[in-house]
């Protein structure tokens, strides 16, 4: 729509006609409504997002491998803090 203004005084590229912005918003808001307030529609977009999620986290298994990795090492390291601390090898200040 702004094309016209934009590109005049040559003639405009779009041939389409303006959309009223108050019209449009009540349809999209009232689309939300319905979705929202239906339980069955709300269940199948939420599956369907759900859906989607589950596909792109599969893409970043080896992301997913990798932290599983760090976080055992993480445990690891947390245990054998926690016994040189319980056999006093450590102290209270370095554990913390």
């Amino acid at each position: 729509m702004t094309d016209r203004i934009y590109s005049f005084p040559l003639p405009p590229k779009c041939r389409e006609r303006g959309v009223n912005a108050r019209i449009a918003d009540a349809m999209v808001w009232t689309g939300i409504s319905d979705l929202m307030c239906d339980p069955k529609l709300f269940k199948e977009q939420a599956m369907r997002f759900a859906g989607n999620k589950v596909v792109s986290s599969e893409t970043n298994s080896g992301e997913t491998d990798e932290l599983k990795r760090e976080i055992d090492k993480l445990k690891k390291e947390e245990s054998r803090c926690i016994k040189a601390y319980a056999a006093e090898i450590i102290s209270e200040e370095q554990f913390k």
